[in-house]
C-alpha cells in the first residue's frame, strides 16, 4: 500500500478487502527495517489503529 496512507487507512482498506489482517515487512529499505526499532509508542499507536479497524 502507499506510504501516503496512515496505518489506520491501510487496515481500514485491508478491512473492506475482505482481509482478516495485515503482515508488516521487514526488508532492506531503511523505513522497514527501522520497524524492528519501533517505540512503545509507536507499536501502541498501530495496535490502536487495529483495534479501530476491528
Amino acid at each position: 500500500m502507499p506510504d501516503s496512507l496512515t496505518m489506520q487507512e491501510k487496515l481500514a482498506s485491508a478491512k473492506e478487502a475482505g482481509y482478516d489482517f495485515v503482515e508488516l515487512s521487514v526488508d532492506e529499505s531503511d523505513a522497514k527495517i527501522a520497524r524492528l526499532d519501533w517505540s512503545d509508542a509507536q507499536i501502541a499507536s498501530v495496535l490502536d489503529a487495529g483495534r479501530k479497524a476491528g
